[in-house]
């Protein structure tokens, strides 16, 4: 009969579903941070929105690099 001897599906595990919050967490981090850094600069020195860009940039670069040590 069907069903009867078929073993069952191993459970899949919180391994994987953690990796992928520490990679997503650590990318969107990076340029959170990067992005008030460059806000804060730009209304202090009043040249936005340049170190505002410059700070996403930088926070996407911090992120990836982050996120190639985790992994």
């Amino acid at each position: 009969m069907r069903g009867e001897d078929e073993p069952e599906a191993p459970k899949p595990s919180g391994a994987a579903w953690g990796r992928a919050m520490r990679a997503s967490s650590d990318l969107l981090a990076g340029i959170f941070v990067g992005s008030l850094l460059g806000l804060g600069l730009d209304r202090l020195l009043g040249s936005e929105p340049w170190f505002l860009l410059a700070g996403i940039g930088l926070g996407f670069a911090a992120g990836l690099r982050n996120l190639s040590r985790s992994l």
